[in-house]
Protein backbone atom coordinates (compact mmCIF):
# COMPACT_ATOMS: atom_id res chain seq x y z
CA UNK A 1 0.00 0.00 0.00
CA UNK A 2 1.24 3.48 -0.82
CA UNK A 3 1.20 5.54 2.35
CA UNK A 4 -1.22 8.42 2.32
CA UNK A 5 0.41 11.32 4.08
CA UNK A 6 -1.71 13.57 6.24
CA UNK A 7 -2.02 17.17 7.25
CA UNK A 8 -3.81 17.51 10.62
CA UNK A 9 -5.49 20.76 11.59
CA UNK A 10 -6.23 20.58 15.28
CA UNK A 11 -7.41 24.21 15.44
CA UNK A 12 -9.45 24.76 12.32
CA UNK A 13 -7.94 26.55 9.36
CA UNK A 14 -10.44 29.04 8.03
CA UNK A 15 -10.77 27.48 4.60
CA UNK A 16 -11.41 23.96 5.85
CA UNK A 17 -13.78 25.05 8.60
CA UNK A 18 -15.74 27.06 6.06
CA UNK A 19 -16.13 23.82 4.14
CA UNK A 20 -17.55 22.12 7.23
CA UNK A 21 -20.21 24.78 7.59
CA UNK A 22 -21.04 25.50 3.95
CA UNK A 23 -21.49 21.87 2.94
CA UNK A 24 -24.24 21.33 5.48
CA UNK A 25 -26.80 22.85 3.14
CA UNK A 26 -25.70 20.58 0.29
CA UNK A 27 -25.42 17.34 2.21
CA UNK A 28 -29.15 16.83 2.62
CA UNK A 29 -29.51 16.75 -1.17
CA UNK A 30 -27.12 13.78 -1.53
CA UNK A 31 -27.91 11.28 1.24
CA UNK A 32 -26.11 7.95 1.59
CA UNK A 33 -27.35 4.91 -0.27
CA UNK A 34 -26.48 1.25 -0.21
CA UNK A 35 -24.02 1.73 -3.08
CA UNK A 36 -20.92 3.80 -3.65
CA UNK A 37 -18.01 4.51 -1.31
CA UNK A 38 -18.41 2.51 1.93
CA UNK A 39 -17.75 4.76 4.93
CA UNK A 40 -17.03 2.13 7.58
CA UNK A 41 -16.60 3.34 11.14
CA UNK A 42 -14.16 1.07 12.98
CA UNK A 43 -15.14 -0.65 16.22
CA UNK A 44 -13.06 0.71 19.11
CA UNK A 45 -11.92 -0.60 22.48
CA UNK A 46 -11.19 2.14 25.04
CA UNK A 47 -9.42 1.95 28.38
CA UNK A 48 -10.72 4.23 31.16
CA UNK A 49 -8.80 7.51 31.28
CA UNK A 50 -7.10 6.97 27.91
CA UNK A 51 -7.57 9.08 24.75
CA UNK A 52 -8.91 7.24 21.73
CA UNK A 53 -9.42 7.49 17.99
CA UNK A 54 -12.50 7.17 15.81
CA UNK A 55 -11.45 6.08 12.32
CA UNK A 56 -13.29 5.67 9.02
CA UNK A 57 -11.96 3.23 6.45
CA UNK A 58 -13.17 2.43 2.96
CA UNK A 59 -12.64 -0.50 0.62
CA UNK A 60 -13.49 1.18 -2.69
CA UNK A 61 -10.86 3.60 -4.06
CA UNK A 62 -12.56 6.61 -5.61
CA UNK A 63 -10.82 9.98 -5.49
CA UNK A 64 -12.55 12.72 -3.51
CA UNK A 65 -11.91 16.46 -3.68
CA UNK A 66 -13.99 17.51 -0.69
CA UNK A 67 -16.61 16.37 1.72
CA UNK A 68 -18.35 16.66 5.03
CA UNK A 69 -18.88 13.79 7.43
CA UNK A 70 -21.07 14.10 10.51
CA UNK A 71 -20.48 11.56 13.28
CA UNK A 72 -22.93 11.18 16.14
CA UNK A 73 -22.98 9.24 19.39
CA UNK A 74 -26.62 9.43 20.47
CA UNK A 75 -26.27 7.96 23.97
CA UNK A 76 -23.31 9.98 25.29
CA UNK A 77 -21.66 13.34 24.52
CA UNK A 78 -18.30 13.27 22.79
CA UNK A 79 -15.23 14.15 24.84
CA UNK A 80 -13.06 17.03 23.65
CA UNK A 81 -11.97 16.58 20.00
CA UNK A 82 -8.21 17.16 19.77
CA UNK A 83 -7.27 16.64 16.15
CA UNK A 84 -8.66 15.54 12.78
CA UNK A 85 -6.53 13.85 10.12
CA UNK A 86 -7.57 13.14 6.53
CA UNK A 87 -5.41 10.90 4.34
CA UNK A 88 -4.55 11.83 0.75
CA UNK A 89 -2.03 10.35 -1.67
CA UNK A 90 -0.10 13.60 -2.30
CA UNK A 91 -0.36 15.09 1.20
CA UNK A 92 -2.60 18.01 0.27
CA UNK A 93 -5.70 17.29 2.36
CA UNK A 94 -6.91 20.04 4.69
CA UNK A 95 -9.24 18.99 7.49
CA UNK A 96 -11.19 20.69 10.23
CA UNK A 97 -13.84 19.73 12.72
CA UNK A 98 -16.57 21.38 14.73
CA UNK A 99 -18.53 20.02 17.67
CA UNK A 100 -21.97 21.18 16.55
CA UNK A 101 -23.73 19.67 19.55
CA UNK A 102 -22.46 17.50 22.42
CA UNK A 103 -23.37 14.33 20.51
CA UNK A 104 -22.69 15.53 16.92
CA UNK A 105 -19.22 16.07 15.46
CA UNK A 106 -18.78 17.49 11.94
CA UNK A 107 -15.63 17.15 9.84
CA UNK A 108 -14.89 18.93 6.59
CA UNK A 109 -12.03 18.25 4.20
CA UNK A 110 -10.64 19.52 0.90
CA UNK A 111 -8.02 18.01 -1.42
CA UNK A 112 -7.00 20.03 -4.53
CA UNK A 113 -5.60 16.85 -6.09
CA UNK A 114 -8.80 14.88 -5.33
CA UNK A 115 -6.69 12.05 -3.90
CA UNK A 116 -8.55 11.49 -0.65
CA UNK A 117 -9.74 7.86 -0.89
CA UNK A 118 -7.78 7.38 -4.13
CA UNK A 119 -6.36 4.17 -2.67
CA UNK A 120 -7.85 1.50 -0.42
CA UNK A 121 -7.42 2.10 3.32
CA UNK A 122 -8.11 4.67 6.05
CA UNK A 123 -9.92 7.85 5.02
CA UNK A 124 -9.85 9.88 8.24
CA UNK A 125 -9.17 9.74 11.95
CA UNK A 126 -10.50 11.86 14.82
CA UNK A 127 -8.42 12.01 17.98
CA UNK A 128 -10.43 12.55 21.18
CA UNK A 129 -9.68 13.19 24.84
CA UNK A 130 -10.49 10.46 27.37
CA UNK A 131 -14.15 9.73 27.94
CA UNK A 132 -15.45 10.95 31.30
CA UNK A 133 -17.32 8.73 33.74
CA UNK A 134 -16.94 5.43 31.90
CA UNK A 135 -16.33 2.02 33.46
CA UNK A 136 -15.37 -1.35 32.01
CA UNK A 137 -18.34 -2.92 30.27
CA UNK A 138 -19.83 0.34 29.01
CA UNK A 139 -20.69 0.35 25.32
CA UNK A 140 -21.72 3.15 22.96
CA UNK A 141 -22.77 3.27 19.32
CA UNK A 142 -21.21 5.74 16.88
CA UNK A 143 -22.75 6.31 13.47
CA UNK A 144 -22.86 8.71 10.56
CA UNK A 145 -25.72 11.14 10.03
CA UNK A 146 -26.34 10.51 6.33
CA UNK A 147 -28.57 13.59 6.06
CA UNK A 148 -25.57 15.80 6.88
CA UNK A 149 -22.81 13.82 5.15
CA UNK A 150 -21.68 14.47 1.57
CA UNK A 151 -18.75 13.48 -0.64
CA UNK A 152 -17.65 15.09 -3.92
CA UNK A 153 -15.44 13.83 -6.73
CA UNK A 154 -12.75 15.69 -8.70
CA UNK A 155 -15.41 17.54 -10.75
CA UNK A 156 -17.38 18.59 -7.69
CA UNK A 157 -20.13 16.09 -8.39
CA UNK A 158 -21.79 14.25 -5.47
CA UNK A 159 -20.38 10.78 -4.82
CA UNK A 160 -22.76 8.11 -3.48
CA UNK A 161 -21.80 6.34 -0.27
CA UNK A 162 -22.96 3.73 2.19
CA UNK A 163 -22.29 3.64 5.93
CA UNK A 164 -21.63 1.19 8.74
CA UNK A 165 -22.01 2.06 12.41
CA UNK A 166 -19.49 1.00 15.04
CA UNK A 167 -19.32 0.26 18.75
CA UNK A 168 -17.07 1.83 21.37
CA UNK A 169 -16.49 -0.65 24.20
CA UNK A 170 -14.76 0.19 27.49
CA UNK A 171 -12.43 -2.55 28.70
CA UNK A 172 -10.55 -3.19 31.93
CA UNK A 173 -7.35 -1.11 32.24
CA UNK A 174 -5.24 -4.28 32.32
CA UNK A 175 -7.08 -6.18 29.58
CA UNK A 176 -4.95 -7.77 26.83
CA UNK A 177 -4.71 -6.14 23.42
CA UNK A 178 -7.23 -7.65 20.99
CA UNK A 179 -6.52 -8.88 17.46
CA UNK A 180 -9.51 -10.34 15.66
CA UNK A 181 -9.93 -12.19 12.38
CA UNK A 182 -12.93 -10.72 10.58
CA UNK A 183 -15.99 -12.77 9.71
CA UNK A 184 -16.84 -13.01 6.04
CA UNK A 185 -18.69 -14.69 3.22
CA UNK A 186 -17.95 -15.30 -0.44
CA UNK A 187 -18.85 -17.32 -3.48
CA UNK A 188 -17.16 -20.63 -4.29
CA UNK A 189 -14.44 -20.02 -6.87
CA UNK A 190 -14.12 -16.33 -6.02
CA UNK A 191 -11.65 -14.28 -3.98
CA UNK A 192 -12.43 -13.19 -0.43
CA UNK A 193 -10.47 -10.66 1.65
CA UNK A 194 -10.13 -11.66 5.31
CA UNK A 195 -9.03 -8.76 7.57
CA UNK A 196 -7.15 -9.01 10.83
CA UNK A 197 -8.32 -6.05 12.92
CA UNK A 198 -7.10 -4.07 15.89
CA UNK A 199 -9.41 -1.94 18.05
CA UNK A 200 -7.17 0.39 20.04
CA UNK A 201 -4.70 3.12 19.26
CA UNK A 202 -1.20 1.92 20.11
CA UNK A 203 2.39 2.01 18.89
CA UNK A 204 4.10 -1.28 18.11
CA UNK A 205 7.51 -1.76 16.55
CA UNK A 206 7.12 -5.39 15.45
CA UNK A 207 4.25 -7.73 14.64
CA UNK A 208 4.28 -11.39 13.72
CA UNK A 209 1.09 -13.28 12.87
CA UNK A 210 0.62 -16.90 11.86
CA UNK A 211 -2.64 -16.85 9.91
CA UNK A 212 -4.32 -20.28 9.74
CA UNK A 213 -7.13 -21.41 7.45
CA UNK A 214 -8.62 -24.68 6.18
CA UNK A 215 -6.75 -25.58 2.94
CA UNK A 216 -9.63 -27.83 1.96
CA UNK A 217 -12.00 -24.85 2.03
CA UNK A 218 -9.74 -22.37 0.26
CA UNK A 219 -7.67 -23.21 -2.83
CA UNK A 220 -4.86 -20.73 -2.29
CA UNK A 221 -3.66 -17.38 -1.01
CA UNK A 222 -4.06 -14.78 -3.77
CA UNK A 223 -2.56 -11.82 -1.95
CA UNK A 224 -1.63 -10.32 1.42
CA UNK A 225 -2.13 -6.58 1.90
CA UNK A 226 -0.51 -4.79 4.85
CA UNK A 227 -1.90 -1.33 5.67
CA UNK A 228 1.20 0.83 6.06
CA UNK A 229 -0.45 4.11 7.09
CA UNK A 230 2.78 6.10 7.61
CA UNK A 231 4.98 4.45 4.99
CA UNK A 232 7.66 3.09 7.34
CA UNK A 233 7.00 -0.67 7.36
CA UNK A 234 9.27 -3.51 6.29
CA UNK A 235 7.14 -6.59 5.66
CA UNK A 236 7.61 -10.23 4.75
CA UNK A 237 5.03 -12.86 3.87
CA UNK A 238 5.72 -16.60 3.72
CA UNK A 239 3.47 -19.60 3.19
CA UNK A 240 4.89 -22.08 5.70
CA UNK A 241 2.54 -24.96 4.86
CA UNK A 242 -0.91 -25.51 3.31
CA UNK A 243 -3.25 -23.42 5.43
CA UNK A 244 -0.53 -21.38 7.15
CA UNK A 245 0.74 -17.90 6.21
CA UNK A 246 3.26 -15.99 8.30
CA UNK A 247 3.15 -12.19 8.14
CA UNK A 248 6.00 -10.18 9.69
CA UNK A 249 5.95 -6.38 10.03
CA UNK A 250 8.72 -4.11 11.32
CA UNK A 251 8.11 -0.39 11.84
CA UNK A 252 11.06 1.96 12.22
CA UNK A 253 8.84 4.56 13.93
CA UNK A 254 6.62 2.16 15.89
CA UNK A 255 3.51 3.02 13.90
CA UNK A 256 1.93 -0.43 13.84
CA UNK A 257 -1.50 -0.07 15.45
CA UNK A 258 -1.78 3.72 15.36
CA UNK A 259 -5.33 3.43 13.97
CA UNK A 260 -8.12 1.00 14.78
CA UNK A 261 -9.22 -1.24 11.94
CA UNK A 262 -7.50 -3.71 9.63
CA UNK A 263 -3.78 -4.24 10.22
CA UNK A 264 -3.57 -6.54 7.22
CA UNK A 265 -5.80 -8.59 4.92
CA UNK A 266 -5.27 -12.06 3.51
CA UNK A 267 -7.01 -12.60 0.18
CA UNK A 268 -8.05 -16.24 -0.21
CA UNK A 269 -9.64 -18.06 -3.15
CA UNK A 270 -12.69 -20.07 -2.07
CA UNK A 271 -12.60 -23.60 -3.48
CA UNK A 272 -15.14 -24.03 -6.31
CA UNK A 273 -16.10 -27.40 -4.80
CA UNK A 274 -17.34 -25.94 -1.51
CA UNK A 275 -21.10 -26.21 -1.09
CA UNK A 276 -22.92 -22.92 -0.45
CA UNK A 277 -23.75 -22.61 3.23
CA UNK A 278 -20.60 -24.39 4.36
CA UNK A 279 -18.56 -22.58 6.98
CA UNK A 280 -15.06 -22.67 8.39
CA UNK A 281 -12.99 -21.03 11.12
CA UNK A 282 -9.99 -18.81 10.40
CA UNK A 283 -7.64 -17.94 13.25
CA UNK A 284 -4.25 -16.71 14.42
CA UNK A 285 -1.92 -19.22 16.07
CA UNK A 286 -1.42 -17.94 19.67
CA UNK A 287 2.01 -19.57 19.92
CA UNK A 288 3.32 -17.77 16.84
CA UNK A 289 1.49 -14.42 16.94
CA UNK A 290 3.23 -11.58 18.79
CA UNK A 291 3.27 -7.81 19.14
CA UNK A 292 6.26 -5.85 20.45
CA UNK A 293 5.79 -2.32 21.78
CA UNK A 294 7.95 0.75 21.11
CA UNK A 295 10.21 -0.19 24.06
CA UNK A 296 10.85 -3.67 22.70
CA UNK A 297 8.57 -5.45 25.17
CA UNK A 298 6.02 -8.14 24.20
CA UNK A 299 2.35 -7.30 24.64
CA UNK A 300 -0.31 -9.57 26.14
CA UNK A 301 -2.78 -10.57 23.42
CA UNK A 302 -6.34 -11.82 23.10
CA UNK A 303 -6.80 -13.46 19.69
CA UNK A 304 -10.32 -13.84 18.33
CA UNK A 305 -11.10 -16.22 15.44
CA UNK A 306 -13.39 -15.45 12.53
CA UNK A 307 -16.02 -17.46 10.69
CA UNK A 308 -16.27 -17.64 6.90
CA UNK A 309 -19.40 -18.85 5.10
CA UNK A 310 -19.60 -19.94 1.45
CA UNK A 311 -22.49 -17.98 -0.02
CA UNK A 312 -24.46 -18.16 -3.27
CA UNK A 313 -24.35 -14.39 -3.59
CA UNK A 314 -21.09 -13.46 -1.83
CA UNK A 315 -19.44 -10.05 -2.35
Amino acid sequence: MTARRTRPLAAAAGLALAAVLSLRSVATDSPGTDTGVPLNLCDVIVRPGKPFVIAIRTCQPRGLSQGQILIRRPSKPFPEPRKAVVFSVVDDALAAMALLEPTRLALGFQSPSATVNAVHGPLLAVYLAPDADVVPGDSFTVELDVSATALFDSRGEPTPFSTRAATITVCDPDAPYVLAVGDGCGQPGRRAAIPVRAFETARFSKATALFQYNPGFFDRVADVVVWDVRGDYTTSVEELAPGEVEIRIDSSRSTIGILPGAVFEVVLVVSPDIAPGSETTIELDPAETTLVDADGLPVALELRPGTFIADHTGP
